[in-house]
């Protein structure tokens, strides 16, 4: 935009504040923003999904491993 529009992103928002400045901070106030909906999201919908994957998996190697033991063949 500095190279396209010079005469826009000098223009003066407040006091000392120009566009530039203020789309500047604008992109961090959005990252940051776009980071906790993503962790707020993930909190709420995935990390569930992970665990009960987790807990799946965990249970299925408990129950090879005594079915293992049962047989005589565990090591």
């Amino acid at each position: 935009m500095s190279s396209y529009a010079p005469g826009l992103m000098a223009g003066k928002v407040v006091g000392n504040l120009n566009v530039a400045l203020f789309l500047g901070l604008a992109q961090f106030a959005a990252t940051f923003l776009a980071a906790w909906l993503y962790s707020r999201h993930a909190n709420r919908r995935r990390d569930p999904l992970a665990e009960q994957i987790k807990d799946d998996i965990e249970q299925a190697r408990i129950r090879a491993h005594s079915h293992l033991v049962a047989e005589g063949t565990a090591a």
